[in-house]
C-alpha cells in the first residue's frame, strides 16, 4: 500500500470514528463539563443539605447515634465524612448482607448533619438527585451493565482517533513545523480543524486513556485478592 493510500485509509478511520461516536461524545462531554463543579452545582440543587448553622464540630459517636435514628431497620453505617468548607456531615450507610442487583456502587441512603447539633438535614438514597444522575450518566449512559464498557471502548475509540489524528496532521513535505501554520487548506474549517486538533490531542489522549482505564480496572489491578481487600463494609453496629 503506497502512502498515499494509507493516508486516505487513517483518514476514513479518523473521520468515522467522530462520526460514530459524536452522538455518545457529546453527552459524555456536557456531563463531565459538569461533574467539574460537582460540590457547587450540588448546593445549587440541594440547598437544603448545606442549611448547616456554623462550623463547630462533635464527635463522630454523636453524629453515628444521630444518623442512626434515620436509618431503616438493617441498615449499617458504612461511611462518616466529616465536613469541608462549611459543609455538612455526610454518612452514608447500607444494608447488612444484600448483594447488589447490577454491577456498579452498592446503592446506600446518605444522611446530611448539621456539625453544631447533629440535626438531621437530609436523607437521600446514593442514586438520586441531579449530581448522581451526572455522574450516572459519565460514567455509563445511564445504561445498566453494558454502559460502563460502552464508556470504555468510547475512550479507546478516542485514543485511535488522537493517533491517526496526528498522524494525518503531520505534514507530508518539509519539517513538522509545518504542520503549526494556519493556511494548510483552502478551507476554513479544514485549517481549524488542523490547528485546533493538534493542541487538544494530547489531552483528549490523557482524558480518554483515563476514561478507558476506569472503565476497564480489571485489566490494570494487581489481584482480585488486593481489590476486594480495599473494599471496606458496613460498621458492625450503628
Amino acid at each position: 500500500m503506497s502512502k498515499l493510500a494509507m493516508r486516505r485509509a487513517w483518514f476514513q478511520v479518523h473521520k468515522w470514528i467522530g462520526l460514530i461516536l459524536a452522538i455518545l461524545i457529546i453527552p459524555l462531554s456536557l456531563s463531565g463539563a459538569a461533574l467539574v463543579w460537582h460540590d457547587a452545582l450540588d448546593r445549587i440543587v440541594d440547598p437544603s443539605r448545606y442549611a448547616v448553622s456554623g462550623t463547630t464540630v462533635l464527635s463522630p459517636d454523636a453524629y453515628v447515634a444521630a444518623a442512626a435514628l434515620a436509618l431503616k431497620h438493617g441498615e449499617r453505617i458504612a461511611q462518616l465524612t466529616m465536613p469541608e468548607d462549611g459543609g455538612p456531615v455526610v454518612i452514608a450507610a447500607a444494608a447488612a448482607g444484600t448483594a447488589p442487583k447490577r454491577p456498579g456502587p452498592p446503592q446506600r441512603t446518605m444522611v446530611y448533619l448539621d456539625p453544631p447539633t447533629a440535626r438531621v438535614l437530609e436523607v437521600s438514597p446514593s442514586n438520586g438527585g441531579l449530581v448522581r444522575f451526572l455522574h450516572v450518566l459519565h460514567g455509563s449512559l445511564q445504561l445498566p451493565g453494558v454502559g460502563r464498557s460502552i464508556v470504555g471502548w468510547i475512550g479507546v475509540a478516542m485514543m485511535v482517533s488522537c493517533f491517526t489524528g496526528l498522524w494525518l496532521w503531520w505534514p507530508t513535505i518539509g519539517k513538522w513545523t509545518r504542520g503549526l501554520r494556519y493556511r494548510r487548506h483552502r478551507n476554513v474549517d479544514t485549517n481549524l480543524h488542523h490547528l485546533f486538533g493538534f493542541w487538544i490531542a494530547l489531552p483528549l489522549f490523557v482524558l480518554s486513556l483515563t476514561g478507558a482505564w476506569i472503565s476497564f480496572p480489571q485489566f490494570l489491578a494487581r489481584s482480585p485478592a488486593r481489590r476486594r481487600g480495599r473494599e471496606a463494609g458496613p460498621i458492625a453496629g450503628r
